[in-house]
């Protein structure tokens, strides 16, 4: 909770290494996904890392 995310205060440097197709995953971001995902999505979660642009957020949806 004490750690801040990553590039926070450099939005704008984030957006262009977005533009530029680079991705930013911040690892408790990636660590919660992992950690709730069942090992049969994983393929669904590795292509939403495979198409992110700019800081990777998981959706994470575990709803019946």
């Amino acid at each position: 909770s004490e750690r801040q995310e990553p590039l926070v205060s450099a939005i704008e440097s984030l957006e262009e290494f977005g533009d530029s197709n680079g991705i930013l995953i911040w690892s408790i971001d990636l660590f919660r996904a992992l950690k709730v995902t069942d090992p049969s999505d994983y393929n669904e979660l590795l292509e939403s890392i495979k198409y992110a642009k700019g800081r990777w957020v998981p959706v994470i949806d575990k709803s019946p």
